[in-house]
């Protein structure tokens, strides 16, 4: 699954099955035969096409990869007993690989292999880019053709990945977990300790990363704060996602609670991910699940009906 390329937000899953069904030791066996085999496969695909010399670097990097999404399985694993909530476990295992990740990053910027083979990559992708625009009739817009320059390619991705990277990482680790999770229970008759969409909330702790990393954020857009504003895009973006999760969850509160048909409730599911395409309203659509949860904190919405205590 991990050379499948798209298989690789996968991989994680069958280990994460054999946790569930086996327990810890056949886990652990599990991580450590498949990290075996990538390595193995990795170094036989790369060195045949360069010197093992000149791809050190790129090694590295994906090897901290590999280690930081099983290291973080792991631990979610062993944080609490089966059952139970899992998120604050996620949470820290991103916080630490965050962490982790600053000398990596400090070491590549100042790696002259590193850069030679970045320059290499994407003036490979300027080439694609380039003849996918004349199978089009061409292009004739110059702030275009500047975005195709390898240098500024480098520079945009190089932007994106610093405000993303440890999003990126905390999706993939709780995705496996959670799919993992819930088939090996299945097939082990066993509670997967995954709440619900429904039921899933927030501690009122967790609005105040969401206000200081967007506090960073708009203070990054005017005066600049260097490194800070990288680690503010991803806390922001970690949180606007779960507190995205909570406004899903209350809509489909709402639905049940008003016993509306299913058919509508996945009809409204396909009008808002259209919506979500639409370029004018795709972010607003975005934005307004993760406000629709923080008001929770204030509105109650999926607050218990009172009973009648005379009843």
């Amino acid at each position: 699954m991990y050379h499948l390329g798209l298989g690789f937000c996968l991989f994680l899953i069958p280990a994460q099955v054999i946790y569930m069904r086996r327990g810890l030791g056949r886990f652990a066996a599990v991580l450590a035969l498949s990290l075996g085999l990538i390595l193995a496969a990795r170094l036989v695909i790369l060195g045949a096409a360069r010197e093992l010399g000149e791809i050190g670097p790129l090694m590295l990097v994906e090897l901290f990869g590999v280690l930081a999404l099983m290291g973080g399985l792991a631990a979610v694993n062993a944080f609490k007993p089966e059952g139970e909530v899992k998120l604050p476990a996620l949470l820290w295992a991103t916080a630490a690989v965050g962490a982790l990740s600053i000398p990596l990053i400090l070491y590549l910027r100042g790696s002259p292999s590193f850069a030679a083979a970045t320059k290499q990559l994407f003036a490979s992708l300027e080439q694609s880019l380039q003849g996918l625009a004349a199978q089009m009739g061409g292009l004739e817009v110059p702030e275009a053709e500047r975005l195709f320059q390898p240098e500024t390619l480098r520079k945009l991705m190089g932007q994106f990945f610093l405000r993303t990277f440890a999003f990126d990482y905390f999706l993939l680790l709780a995705f496996s977990w959670w799919a993992g999770s819930r088939i090996g229970a299945r097939a082990a008759g066993k509670q997967p300790g995954v709440r619900k969409l429904i039921q899933f909330t927030l501690p009122q702790g967790y609005v105040w990363p969401l206000i200081a990393s967007l506090a960073l954020i708009l203070a990054d857009a005017t005066i600049g704060i260097g490194a800070a504003g990288f680690l503010a895009w991803n806390v922001c973006l970690v949180f606007l996602f779960l507190y995205g999760l909570e406004g899903l969850g209350i809509l489909q509160f709402l639905f049940h609670k008003y016993h509306l048909p299913r058919s509508l409730n996945w009809l409204a599911v396909l009008a808002v991910a259209a919506l979500a395409m639409t370029p004018r309203i795709g972010v607003s659509i975005l934005i307004l699940f993760p406000i629709l949860g923080v008001s929770e904190i204030w509105i109650r919405y999926r607050r218990e009906e009172r009973r009648d205590e005379q009843g």
